[in-house]
């Protein structure tokens, strides 16, 4: 809305609480001859208001044969006449107000809803509100936006809108009720943005987007959404130059946790559109993954400042993940929903979790600039192109987690140097002690020409080589010493949940970077030290899973390939049923499901496949019932299958589908 369009708002609810006409035009004398378009427009408003019947108040209220006493707050009874409505049934209850069931009796019969507000507002100012707020609402024509039909107030001076009666379900209700697939609930949400991009060019903002306040009519051709409550929420909240009443206490405009963090402080005046693609993105999670970002039960458990901070600071996990937590709770209750709801968020991963994550985003700066950019992203996932939202920049999160997290950030910038230097005590008390074994052999050399000096020689060169096999002995424990520190202070932090939020991830890669540099200096000195190979290796492996989990699979694979060539040279050493051999077979799986991901060297993921397979087979010769082999082998046989369907292979991936269908009924 433009500044010329709040100016004359608020200059026509100062209007309308003068008693006469006179004093009224007096006001349009005084304050609008400096501007005349204001003044045009404030004067529409007023002749709109004085032809209107008294809409707000006069003959319009209570019927004379009402109770004037029962408007006090309390629920109206059945059959209780509010001008030409009649009350049928009580149907709803909201922080705003009641809904009734009525019949309109004049000029037609029709059944309609009629929402009385509650008491206790700043009714005059409410009513005023309304008033110019209904000629907005009037505006709106749209299939998805529930008409708003009348409104009036009652005799005590209560305000009511009268609108179009939607008999139908709250989207997530009915999206559940009737099953529907992940197609089917992107496509009905992308009405709810139509609707919503509608009143948003009429400069109508809800404020309170909700499932509850979007409802879904089932008819001969399809579902059909319908949003109710559009405006309301806007002629409540106050305008500028107002001391609204509606905000004392800490009370705030909307239902918490579908609530955008700029709606969090009561009586703010900054709110766009990008309020309501905030809510939006709740509701679009809660379709996708079944939970809002925040639980609810959780959230009514917060006192007002911490609300604020989970609403401003705390990032939600994303709907694949949330759906995935969810699965975990039902795995022993019901296994086959279980696997259903694990599907469901494996689905949700990539471009999904980006479309709802930017509506969601903190800074709405970030978000979606309109509903009908959230509807045509979605569009272009539908169709299979590129989508415009894409994860936060490693720059953007690493600044967002920094400022959040210099505690954790300092703590372990000084574990990386501690660990430093450890590593460079222990290069150079080995290359001290290589240096002394050195000397001591020329020693031995000198010994064997000087035959005359030969028995003093040997007996000092020998306690020469005795000291420098202990300095060795002392270096090398070092080294081990430094190593298990990696091991047991570096990289048992990088493997926890991402308990810091996602942006730990980029800092754990950072550090397993460095961890993986590290093993390869111990490489670089004794090559021939298996399990250093091996350290090596596993170090590599969690680098490539880090990569791929942050979407960098280019680096992810060169990690990977890494890692097969280590636990490849292993296997070659010890044989096929070593333990390293799994771990081979791990890392083939894990280059193999990279390829298909990056969607390239298709083939090559097939071999690589297969040559995991043939060593899970091998290894079950050896332990025929061992359920951890018997699970990976599974998790193959799966891959190779997808992986053949996806690379057009479709009558060679039944085999290895089947064989995994009956380990897992194993």
């Amino acid at each position: 809305m433009s500044d010329e369009s709040r100016t004359a708002r608020q200059m026509f609810c100062e209007l309308i609480e003068l008693a006469t006409p006179d004093e009224q035009d007096q006001f349009l004398t005084n304050h609008c001859s400096e501007s005349p378009t204001i003044g045009q427009r404030v004067q529409s408003l007023l002749q709109a208001h004085r032809s209107s019947k008294k809409f707000l108040g006069g003959s319009r209220g209570i019927s004379a044969g009402a109770d004037s006493t029962a408007d006090d707050g309390a629920p109206f009874p059945e059959g209780f006449q509010i001008d030409r409505y009649r009350l049928v049934e009580l149907i709803g209850e909201g922080g705003f107000g009641v809904v009734y069931r009525a019949e309109q009796q004049e000029p037609m019969c029709r059944q309609v809803a009629l929402k009385l507000i509650k008491p206790g507002m700043d009714t005059r100012q409410v009513v005023a509100r309304f008033e110019y707020e209904r000629q907005a609402l009037a505006m709106m024509d749209h299939p998805n936006i529930a008409r708003v039909l009348d409104g009036g107030a009652t005799k005590n001076g209560r305000p009511y809108f009268v609108m179009e009666l939607v008999c139908g379900q709250a989207i997530t209700k009915y999206c559940n009720s009737q099953s529907m697939e992940l197609v089917e609930r992107l496509r009905l949400f992308q009405t709810v943005c139509d609707g919503v991009q509608h009143a948003h060019q009429k400069g109508i903002i809800h404020r309170d987007l909700k499932p509850s306040n979007i409802l879904v009519v089932t008819t001969p051709t399809g579902p059909i959404v319908k949003i109710i409550d559009f405006g309301v929420a806007k002629a409540i909240h106050h305008v500028p130059g107002e001391q609204s009443s509606l905000t004392h206490g800490g009370t705030l405009i909307g239902t918490p946790v579908y609530m955008s963090p700029e709606q969090t402080t009561p009586g703010v005046l900054d709110i766009d559109t990008r309020s309501d693609i905030y809510s939006l993105g709740v509701i679009l999670y809660e379709l996708l993954a079944g939970s809002t970002p925040f639980d609810k039960k959780w959230i009514e458990t917060l006192d007002a400042e911490q609300f604020r901070h989970a609403i401003r600071d705390v990032d939600p996990p994303r709907p694949s993940q949330r759906a995935i937590q969810l699965a975990n709770t039902l795995k022993n209750d019901d296994p086959q929903l279980y696997r259903e709801t694990k599907k469901k968020g494996t689905n949700l991963r990539g471009e999904l979790d980006w479309i709802v994550m930017m509506a969601l985003e903190k800074d709405r700066e970030r978000r979606y600039p309109t509903a009908g950019a959230l509807a045509s992203d979605i569009s272009r996932y539908l169709g299979n192109e590129p989508v415009r939202a894409s994860p936060p920049s490693t720059t953007y999160r690493f600044r967002k987690f920094s400022r959040r997290y210099r505690f954790v950030l300092a703590t372990a910038a000084l574990l990386v140097l501690g660990l430093s230097a450890m590593v460079v005590y222990g290069f150079r008390a080995a290359r001290l002690a290589k240096d002394a074994e050195s000397r001591a052999q020329q020693r031995l050399l000198a010994e064997q020409l000087a035959h005359d000096e030969a028995k003093r020689a040997r007996n000092e060169t020998n306690q020469q080589r005795l000291e420098a096999n202990r300095q060795r002995v002392r270096a090398e424990a070092n080294l081990v010493d430094a190593r298990a520190a990696l091991d047991q202070m570096l990289l048992p932090i990088l493997d926890q949940p991402e308990s810091m939020g996602p942006i730990a991830m980029e800092v754990r890669n950072t550090m397993l970077r460095e961890a993986l540099r590290f093993y390869e200096l111990f490489l670089e000195r004794n090559s021939a030290d298996p399990q250093l190979r091996a350290e090596t290796a596993r170090a590599s492996n969690r680098v490539a899973a880090v990569h791929s989990s942050l979407g960098d699979l280019e680096p992810a694979e060169q990690a990977a390939r890494r890692t097969v060539q280590l636990f490849g040279s292993l296997t070659d050493q010890f044989g096929s049923q070593s333990s390293f051999a799994n771990e081979l077979a791990e890392s083939l799986s894990t280059l193999a499901r990279i390829l298909r991901e990056r969607n390239v060297r298709l083939a090559e993921a097939e071999s690589l496949l297969l040559d995991a397979i043939k060593l899970r087979d091998q290894r079950l010769a050896e332990k025929p019932v061992d359920e951890t082999i018997l699970a990976s082998l599974a998790n193959d046989l799966h891959d190779l299958g997808y992986l053949r369907a996806f690379y057009g292979k479709p009558g060679s991936a039944e085999s290895p589908l089947m064989r995994c269908i009956d380990i897992e009924q194993q």
